[in-house]
């Protein structure tokens, strides 16, 4: 028993930081992992259930730090089963037809919770500290087992706080990229537009020499095209004023990061080939 306990410990903790990066899973496998996890979280809960239930029944009886042990790991309980409910409204894949209307409450919801879970986490493995130097002390390795035991629980909650981070701070990074992007081509395009509108003016001082008339005709068609250039964007220039409501990362749907993005940025280019067609 004490053994499933082990492997069922280190095989959530696995799970755990491969489902907090999702720029390394991906949505889909994120979602699976997700339902591991609850899985794997019950059959723990169901492993530990006789110290659940007697620290339960016992609770003003027992000494200061196993009241501690006992709120983190409620605290935790409650964050897995709201990040479970909010997991399924805003799911993409598996669960789609469980979705909510109000997709960005539940978004954010989901990844704040997330973010104090990855704490109390770190939290519950610290202060099972002699559980872990235990297993550690069976291995009989020359160094020291609390040294040891303390330098795989920072790694581990390193590894479980830069997973949780690193989502974020690439959507950052991303969003910063794809404005730097965008604004370049913006630029690009504005240059362009200022080399076509010198060779039009050059033109016209030509034609201004030979042909009065010409010039009249030259001078309404330029105008006529520039305004119509001015008033039609392009394709990339469109969806980059709109941004996808399916979360609350509100990604512009010039660069849609999910399969409810790419829905979304799907339908507005139809609409703006409906529109400038």
């Amino acid at each position: 028993m004490k053994k499933l306990r082990i492997f069922i410990d280190i095989l959530m903790l696995i799970v755990l930081i491969l489902s907090y990066n999702v720029e390394l899973s991906g949505v889909l496998l994120h979602e699976i992992l997700g339902i591991s996890i609850f899985v794997l979280f019950f059959i723990h809960l169901f492993l530990n259930f006789k110290w659940i239930k007697r620290v339960t029944t016992n609770y003003n009886k027992i000494n200061i730090q196993t009241k501690k042990l006992y709120i983190i790991d409620l605290l935790l309980f409650i964050s897995f089963v709201v990040i479970l409910i909010t997991g399924l409204g805003i799911s993409q894949y598996l669960f789609i037809f469980l979705n909510v209307d109000n997709l960005q409450l539940f978004s954010a919801v989901h990844l704040y919770t997330s973010y104090v879970s990855v704490l109390l986490i770190v939290i519950h493995m610290f202060m099972h500290f002699k559980f872990f130097e235990n297993i550690v002390k069976k291995l009989n390795l020359k160094i020291k087992s609390n040294i040891l035991t303390f330098i795989l629980i920072l790694l581990s909650s390193l590894i479980l706080l830069s997973s949780s981070i690193s989502s974020k701070l690439k959507e950052i990074f991303i969003n910063k990229l794809d404005e730097t992007e965008y604004s370049s081509e913006v630029i690009d395009e504005v240059e362009g537009t200022e080399e076509v509108e010198e060779v039009v003016e050059d033109t016209e001082e030509e034609t201004a020499t030979s042909n009065s008339v010409e010039e009249e005709i030259s001078t309404s068609t330029t105008s006529s095209v520039s305004e119509t250039e001015s008033d039609e964007p392009t394709l990339l220039e469109y969806l980059g004023k709109l941004v996808c409501t399916g979360c609350s990362r509100r990604c512009p749907l010039s660069h849609p990061q999910c399969g409810r993005g790419e829905t979304r940025a799907e339908a507005a280019t139809a609409d703006y080939n409906e529109l400038y067609s």
